[in-house]
């Protein structure tokens, strides 16, 4: 896995992980409740997805990769 880059966060918004792979937020938040992305909850409404997370689902599912 590669490692990161300086300034590139440890965690990303939905909103962020939706403009790196260009799609729209409903469907990053069908990947989260079909259990495809793990994310960790924070609060009631604010997800956050791991990097490592973000760049093992690109490994597996190469059209997502940037």
């Amino acid at each position: 896995m590669s490692r990161r880059h300086a300034g590139e966060p440890a965690w990303l918004t939905v909103s962020q992980l939706a403009r790196r792979w260009q799609l729209g937020r409903t469907t990053i938040y069908k990947f989260i409740d079909k259990g495809t992305l793990p994310v960790w909850k924070v609060g009631t409404h604010l997800f956050r997805i791991a990097l490592a997370d973000v760049l093992r689902f690109e490994a597996r599912n190469r059209r997502y990769r940037k």
